[in-house]
């Protein structure tokens, strides 16, 4: 059940994983990227 409900959340994650594997070095990941992602994960039910 949880997957079913988290299933819209990783595909959101999928697309967010292709865009950050462009940079290499972690610390030229824009912020508002790394937000995106943090707040991507908060949507996540457990």
């Amino acid at each position: 059940m949880m997957l079913s409900e988290n299933l819209g959340t990783l595909k959101q994650f999928d697309i967010l994983f292709k865009e950050l594997s462009k940079y290499q070095n972690p610390f030229d990941i824009p912020d508002e990227l790394a937000e995106k992602a943090f707040n991507l994960s908060k949507q996540l039910k457990w």
